[in-house]
């Protein structure tokens, strides 16, 4: 009887082991603690920028329902007075940091809306999160590579649904750093290659692609009706002033043109799905190099 007991206590502690191994192999997620939090930036949100951050916020919480996530604004400056049901950024990037981590935060995912590499709102992200205290990983631009470029095209010719007959214009600030400069000259010349497929042309105020150039090419593709999109820098941000006189200026140009209808986008490009998506995607590989590594299984026979 004495030698049943004993058995079935062994028996039993090896089924107990067995179900305690993957805890003690679990690390940091089978004690609880806190996951890494999500910050999306503005560098100064406008009232335009709402559909925007609305469709982003939708995004986030099917994306990461579970996880803890604020805005910011870059910028020591007061926001705007948010408009009825927004959710604009009251605190800046180094508030939101210091409550993260007064809250026990380890380490934070930082998306910033930003829409090109190489502004001036890198240094000013980086001074931000110097002396944190906090693990960062920090998303890329919207535009900063060829996946990218490709999905960006692709998601504003389903949105604005061109064709045939109609066209986009794009028009940005543009810039001479050499990042952003690099980003909108690979952006044009991807352009020049799917021009007939998109039907999208790209100019910038004060650098290249040029104004006159975008719409020397839209007059010659003979379209009927055109999109005219002003890119802010950065997704939710006001349309800066040299651009907004761009957009009236090219509106004069194409209606000379005998071109019947062209209308201005002022939804903001945060308001197609497909576009805030890429931010969101973003976000998530910024994510994954926060996650702790897992340790490398040893073959058999590695000592």
């Amino acid at each position: 009887m004495e030698r049943c007991s004993l058995r079935l206590l062994w028996l039993a502690g090896l089924v107990l082991g067995s179900l305690l191994l993957p805890l003690r192999h679990a690390g940091a997620a089978a004690v609880g603690l806190p996951a890494p939090a999500i910050i999306v930036v503005s560098q100064t949100p406008s009232e335009p920028g709402l559909a925007g951050r609305q469709a982003l916020e939708r995004q986030l919480r099917q994306r990461f329902p579970h996880q803890e996530w604020r805005w910011a604004v870059l910028t020591a400056a007061d926001p705007p007075p948010a408009a009825a049901g927004d959710q604009a950024p009251r605190l800046n990037l180094g508030q939101v940091l210091a409550e993260l981590k007064s809250a026990g935060v380890k380490g934070v995912a930082i998306q910033p809306l930003a829409l090109v590499p190489g502004g001036d709102w890198e240094p000013q992200l980086a001074a931000a999160t110097a002396n944190a205290g906090l693990k960062i990983a920090v998303g890329k631009p919207l535009l900063s590579s060829l996946p990218d470029r490709q999905r960006f095209l692709a998601a504003l010719a389903a949105a604005l649904a061109t064709g045939k007959d109609q066209a986009v214009l794009l028009i940005a600030e543009g810039s001479k750093t050499p990042a952003a400069l690099r980003e909108y000259l690979a952006l044009y010349t991807l352009l020049l290659g799917k021009g007939k497929e998109y039907r999208i042309f790209l100019g910038t105020v004060n650098a290249l692609p040029e104004m006159k150039t975008a719409l020397n090419a839209v007059h010659k593709a003979g379209v009927t009706a055109v999109t005219i999109v002003p890119l802010p820098t950065f997704l939710d941000g006001p349309i800066p002033p040299p651009v907004l006189a761009a957009a009236a200026q090219a509106q004069e140009t194409l209606k000379a043109g005998n071109i019947g209808t062209i209308r201005l986008f002022q939804e903001g490009l945060g308001s197609i799905e497909a576009v805030a998506a890429m931010y969101v995607d973003h976000l998530a590989a910024a994510l994954e190099t926060l996650a702790p590594k897992k340790p490398e299984r040893k073959k058999r026979g590695q000592k």
